[in-house]
């Protein structure tokens, strides 16, 4: 029901309407007497509210009647809201009945009398009364004050409570919306490494069936390239490899279980019987570099058919002469495999595209070809799974090799982070199987220079990736040595006896397997393979030579960040493929980063855990910097976008840490500041040079 029609049937008095009895009322009162001072016209203009939109209502219509007899309305229509204000609205009429109310019988027209009932206020509800005329002057503005002041004050006091809140509740939105940005960012990034993870599952799973027979399609020791191409799938539950030493798995990718587990049986079939564990490493590194079934070496495991007529060759009663033949003819026998059946070739990105391009087709047959992005995608994550295994490959035999002692165990948990402080506690011998890495390294670097260059390829890599495996082994020694000799010296000044003795032990056996271990890079791999291979006539294996030269330097930065290896780097800088040019800018860059991500405390990627770089010395690198300056600024002009980005970022990375402090020359200065707006350089070269200059400029 409408409020107005309530109000109206309320009244006692319906014969005349209640809007005729206020306005004559009003107009007699005007007439016979003037406005008394609580009438709603006496009032001050601070005390009357404003005419918003709730005037527009209606109220009852007997606020003039006399307050003896006057009976309260209520109205139970919901009063209107603001937008501004929750509080609720009062309309003009509210306060006039209260003033009436107040003033008695003056709306009647009624004498004007000296005590008069107290107003309240509409916004702070405070009684208010009106000075009387005796009253000083003095006295009412002291209560203004005071009723300003605490009214100003309670103003501050609630703006201030509503900005804390305003903060509180803008933090909390900030925070959630934080959160929520990072949660879809993962998501995406889940999203995207599961959809990209699919698709290599996906090639490899394609290589497996159109290049492996049927019998090999599961993974068997006696073909490890089933093995390699099938180790995305989830790993055996009943692996006896996995569960006797679960710790001892060196983890670098999701593949590393599986390939651990084909390492393991190819070391323990090696202690059993070498010729045969050397035979499938050959059928492996043949098989993917375009052999096929008919090529193998025939083992003669309990896997393989058995046949009288086949014989397993025994390697170590093979001469050189009979043994370079019956490389040729593998050779002679590959070179008829079409592209799309090798699985690894010199070519990072797959034999399809290398055949693109020594062939000068501008678009490359894979992707004519059905399958061919498919095929370069299986390849390129072929060629990681390669390099992985014969990491892992290298690392099993130290530890689980035939002349391995028994403290390998010690060993492998201090590999984990846990290594035991004090002297007692286990053998304190440390002792790794040297000399059967070096047999296994040695015996694939005598493929390397055979005239196939895949072929010389994959023997690189086997090496080199066992060569890491051995450095890493090393570092760990190296940290347990530094921590051995502190024990053995404060052992030796306090006290000395038995426990000083033990620790002594423990440092020289540590001291000769640090010993062997670098003996095996240093002369075998480095000697025997590096200084032929960085001169390859192929492109790709001098960048596989030179990237695996800036790995040792932060593998082992005491021994080869030191200007008999650096000058490689420069050397190389010279070189006319800009594969090898870009990889020989990173190597030196690599120090720099690896120092400064260290000291802004990033985590380092998996793999890179045993990296010494904390004993990396930058100071090692002012003779080679000094003597190849002019090339490394002349990188940021070089043909190649790539090298030229590499090169800028060198020589930023050179002036920030001081090494071209005392350089005095105008061109190079000029050279490298103005590649700040050429329009050839890409963004990240115009970026690093603006950089430059803002640094040369401080």
């Amino acid at each position: 029901t409408h409020p107005r029609k309530e109000a109206a049937s309320s009244l006692t008095d319906n014969a005349t309407p209640p809007l005729q009895r206020i306005t004559a009322a009003n107009k007699a009162s005007d007439r016979s007497t003037p406005t008394p001072r609580n009438t709603v016209s006496s009032l001050r203009p601070s005390q009357l509210p404003s005419r918003t939109t709730a005037h527009r209502k209606q109220a009852p219509h007997s606020l003039h009647l006399p307050a003896q007899t006057m009976t309260k309305v209520v109205s139970t229509a919901e009063p209107r809201r603001s937008n501004r204000s929750r509080r609720q609205v009062e309309s003009i009429y509210d306060e006039a009945r209260d003033a009436v109310a107040a003033g008695g019988d003056a709306v009647s027209g009624g004498e004007e009398t000296e005590e008069e009932s107290p107003v309240k206020t509409k916004r702070t509800g405070r009684e208010r009364t009106e000075p009387s005329d005796n009253e000083s002057s003095d006295e009412s503005s002291s209560d203004d004050d005071d009723f300003k002041a605490s009214k100003s004050t309670k103003k501050n006091a609630a703006s201030k409570g509503s900005n804390r809140t305003i903060t509180k509740n803008k933090s909390k939105k900030i925070s959630i919306q934080m959160k929520t940005l990072k949660n879809k960012a993962n998501n995406k990034r889940k999203t995207a490494i599961n959809s990209t993870q699919r698709q290599v599952n996906l090639a490899l799973n394609h290589l497996s069936k159109s290049l492996l027979p049927i019998h090999e399609r599961e993974p068997r020791t006696s073909s490890l390239v089933s093995v390699l191409l099938n180790s995305h799938r989830p790993s055996n539950a009943n692996d006896t490899a996995i569960h006797r030493a679960p710790n001892e798995i060196p983890i670098v990718s999701h593949y590393s279980k599986n390939l651990y587990s084909a390492a393991w049986k190819v070391i323990e079939l090696h202690n059993e019987d070498s010729n045969k564990a050397q035979l499938l490493l050959l059928n492996l590194l043949f098989r993917s570099v375009g052999g096929n079934e008919e090529t193998d070496f025939f083992v003669g495991l309990e896997e393989e058919e058995e046949d009288g007529e086949r014989v397993v060759p025994v390697l170590d009663e093979m001469d050189t002469e009979e043994w370079a033949r019956i490389v040729t003819d593998l050779v002679d026998e590959m070179r008829h495999t079409p592209s799309q059946q090798i699985l690894l070739c010199c070519d990072p990105r797959g034999a399809v595209h290398q055949a693109s391009v020594l062939s000068g087709n501008e678009h490359p047959e894979g992707k004519k070809m059905v399958g061919g992005v498919i095929y370069q995608i299986g390849a390129m994550e072929y060629r990681k799974i390669y390099k992985e295994f014969w990491y892992i490959l290298g690392c099993v035999a130290l530890t689980h090799g035939g002349m391995a002692s028994t403290a390998s165990s010690e060993f492998d948990e201090s590999q984990r982070g846990s290594a035991v402080e004090g002297g007692g506690g286990g053998s304190s011998v440390v002792r790794l199987d040297a000399e059967l890495v070096k047999d296994l390294i040695g015996k694939v670097i005598e493929l390397s220079p055979v005239g196939q260059p895949d072929v010389r390829a994959a023997a690189t890599m086997a090496a080199l990736s066992m060569s890491h495996a051995v450095l890493d082994q090393s570092a760990i020694l190296v940290k347990k040595l530094d921590v051995a000799k502190r024990q053995y010296d404060a052992t030796k000044r306090k006290s000395g006896g038995a426990k000083s003795e033990a620790l002594k032990v423990r440092v020289d056996s540590l001291k000769r397997s640090v010993q062997d271990l670098e003996e095996v890079v240093m002369g075998t791999v480095v000697q025997g393979l590096f200084v032929h291979r960085y001169r390859d006539s192929n492109e790709h294996i001098r960048t596989l030579c030179i990237e695996s030269l800036s790995r040792y330097s932060l593998q082992r930065p005491d021994i080869f960040l030191s200007d008999k290896y650096l000058k490689y780097f420069g050397w190389l800088m010279h070189d006319k493929s800009h594969h090898v040019r870009s990889a020989a800018f990173t190597g030196l860059l690599s120090p720099f980063l690896a120092v400064r991500d260290a000291a802004s405390g990033k985590a380092r990627a998996v793999g890179d855990e045993h990296l010494m770089v904390d004993k990396i010395d930058l100071e090692a690198l002012v003779n080679v910097v000094t003597k190849f300056l002019k090339r490394i600024t002349e990188g940021v002009i070089d043909e190649d976008q790539e090298v030229q980005e590499k090169a800028m970022r060198l020589t930023l990375v050179l002036l920030k840490d001081g090494f071209l402090d005392d350089v005095d020359d105008d061109d190079m200065w000029s050279m490298v500041n103005q590649r700040a707006l050429a329009p050839d350089a890409s963004a990240q070269v115009r970026k690093d040079a603006l950089y430059f200059v803002l640094e040369l400029l401080k």
